[in-house]
C-alpha cells in the first residue's frame, strides 16, 4: 500500500527549513521512491493546495485530485505534502484529501515548540506578512485558544485516526529537518537529506523592529485592518497586492538586514508577567498532548 505523508506544521517550527531541503533533493528523493513534487510556482512548499480562503478551494481541490491520480501511477510508494497552512483549512477540505487517498495510508507529522516560543515568533512572521495586532499582549488575547496543540490535531484524528498522527517537539538549538527526519528513520529519504547542509531561514524579528513594520504599514496603506480579535483562517491572510508590494518588500528587507546587525531575539518581546501567561494558559493542554502523542519522549520542552 502507497503511503500519503501530510506534514501539517507547525508554522515556525523549521517549517521553511524542512520544505527547503525537501525540495532541493527532490529528484534523488523520487530516484529513492518519494514525491515531493512542485506546486507552486517559485516556491518550495505545498501552500496553494491548502488555501485558507474559500473560494480558492475549487482549484485546491483540482490541484489535489491531479496530484492522487499522477500519485497513484507513479512508481514511487511515498508522497510528502508540506505546508503549515494545513491547520487552517476548512474541514470539507480535509474530508475531500480524506476520501481521496481512501485507498492509501495516510500519516500526519505534526512538530511543535514550547509556547513560550512559538508565540512570539509567530507575532513576528504574521507581522512580516501583513497580519497586523497593536503589541504582543493583544496578539495573545485574540489567539492565545489557536495554540493548543490536541485542540489543533483533534480535526486530523477524526477523520485519520490516532495511530496515524505522528508528533514531535523541537527545542532550542535543535535543527528541524533532523527532528523531522526522526518520523522516517532508517529510510532511503534519512540518509539522503541527512547529508544536506543547511542554514536558519526566516529569522524572528525584535519588538523594536516589529514596530517599525507596524507604523509602515499603517502609515501606507489603508487595506490592513489592525485586528483585536482572530477573524477565522479564511480572513486572516492580507491581499496578495500589499505582500508583494516592491517598496514593502525592500523595506522588510532593509528590516531583516537591521536585524542581524543588532542580534536581537524575538523572545524579548516577553515581559515576565506575559511567559507566565503563557505557561499558565498551555500547561495542562501540553501535558495532555504529551501524553497522547509523545509518550516516551522527553519531557524537557514542558518546562522550556
Amino acid at each position: 500500500m502507497k503511503t500519503v505523508y501530510l506534514h501539517i506544521g507547525l508554522g515556525r517550527c523549521g517549517t521553511t527549513s524542512i520544505q527547503r531541503t525537501l525540495f532541493s533533493a527532490r529528484h534523488s528523493l523520487e530516484d529513492a521512491g518519494y514525491l515531493y513534487i512542485q506546486t507552486d510556482p517559485g516556491g518550495e512548499a505545498h501552500h496553494s493546495l491548502c488555501p485558507l480562503k474559500k473560494e480558492l478551494l475549487p482549484s485546491a481541490k483540482a490541484g489535489w485530485e491531479i496530484i492522487a491520480k499522477d500519485f497513484l501511477a507513479m512508481r514511487q510508494e511515498n508522497l510528502i505534502i508540506s505546508s503549515e497552512n494545513m491547520i487552517g483549512i476548512a474541514d470539507e477540505l480535509i474530508y475531500y484529501i480524506k476520501d481521496l487517498f481512501r485507498k492509501q495510508s495516510v500519516k500526519i507529522l505534526f512538530i511543535g515548540r514550547s509556547q513560550s516560543g512559538l508565540l512570539p515568533s509567530t507575532f513576528s512572521q504574521w507581522t512580516k506578512a501583513g497580519i497586523l495586532f497593536e503589541s504582543f499582549p493583544s496578539f495573545f488575547k485574540a489567539t492565545h485558544q489557536l495554540w493548543h496543540f490536541e485542540s489543533i490535531l483533534d480535526r486530523w484524528e477524526k477523520h485519520f485516526g490516532r495511530q496515524n498522527i505522528n508528533c514531535r517537539v523541537i527545542q532550542r538549538g535543535e535543527d528541524a529537518v533532523e527532528k523531522f527526519l526522526t518520523f522516517f528513520p532508517e529510510s532511503k529519504l534519512y540518509k539522503i537529506l541527512n547529508n544536506i547542509s543547511r542554514e536558519r531561514l526566516n529569522s524572528s524579528l525584535s519588538s523594536e523592529l516589529l514596530k517599525l513594520i507596524f507604523l509602515y504599514d499603517i502609515a501606507n496603506t489603508d487595506k490592513l485592518p489592525v485586528w483585536h480579535e482572530f477573524p477565522g483562517w479564511e480572513l486572516i491572510e492580507p491581499p496578495i497586492e500589499i505582500l508583494y508590494n516592491s517598496r514593502r518588500l525592500e523595506y522588510l528587507k532593509e528590516i531583516e538586514r537591521l536585524s542581524k546587525l543588532l542580534h536581537s531575539p524575538c523572545e524579548k518581546l516577553l515581559t515576565h508577567d506575559d511567559e507566565k501567561m503563557i505557561n499558565s494558559t498551555y500547561f495542562e493542554s501540553n501535558q495532555l498532548f504529551h501524553m497522547n502523542h509523545l509518550g516516551k519522549q522527553s519531557t524537557d520542552w514542558l518546562n522550556a
